[in-house]
């Protein structure tokens, strides 16, 4: 749940979302239950932080939320935007490391911005259907079942990935396509279901 104050690392001094439109504050840490208001308009929620660097497990968990701007974060806790089924694309461009079920049933999450993550624990994107492209140029893990059900995801480009792990893109039913040159570990299971691929590519 969203509450209805956020807390400055520094000061510890708590603000109204009414007080925060059309803001982002310098915060270093978001913390469970804790968040910014970027902007409340038409119906729409977003959320942006631009200092924070870490975003703690359970942290947005069935938030209603929509968009999620973190330009400097380069942690993402467990389970920290579980369930947001609103939520429609995520700019996480510094982002390192991805903990298990961080977007588990995003089912509305078009798109994800990660180009720096070289770790993507399990179920982290499981369940989000609607997701259908994502960039991890530098990612070198994929954990068990990170990506299954997500079945809109139509072509995989991982390439600089080593190991894929069990059940990692199982029921992909619309992908066609598995580019993945520097794989070496390419676990059980890893594109079970995916009967749809007609190319791949490996070392």
């Amino acid at each position: 749940m969203i509450a209805d104050a956020i807390r400055t690392k520094t000061s510890a001094v708590r603000y109204k979302p009414s007080e925060m439109a059309n803001a982002i504050m310098a915060i270093t840490t978001v913390e469970q239950n804790e968040c910014v208001i970027d902007a409340i308009a038409e119906g729409t929620l977003s959320i942006a932080a631009g200092n924070a660097s870490y975003i703690t497990q359970n942290a947005f968990a069935y938030a209603p939320i929509e968009h999620a701007i973190f330009p400097n974060a380069t942690y993402i806790g467990i389970n920290a935007f579980y369930s947001c089924r609103s939520l429609i694309h995520v700019d996480l461009s510094e982002c390192i490391s991805i903990s298990n079920n961080a977007f588990q049933y995003c089912e509305s999450l078009e798109s994800a911005n990660m180009r720096k993550c070289v770790s993507v624990m399990g179920d982290a994107f499981r369940g989000c259907s609607t997701l259908s492209m994502i960039s991890f140029p530098v990612c070198t893990t994929v954990n068990e079942s990170a990506f299954i059900s997500c079945r809109n995801i139509s072509k995989v480009y991982l390439p600089s990935c080593i190991t894929v792990g069990t059940s990692a893109f199982a029921y992909c039913s619309t992908m066609t396509t598995v580019n993945l040159p520097k794989c070496v570990v390419l676990h059980d299971s890893a594109f079970y279901l995916c009967n749809n691929i007609t190319s791949v590519s490996l070392p």
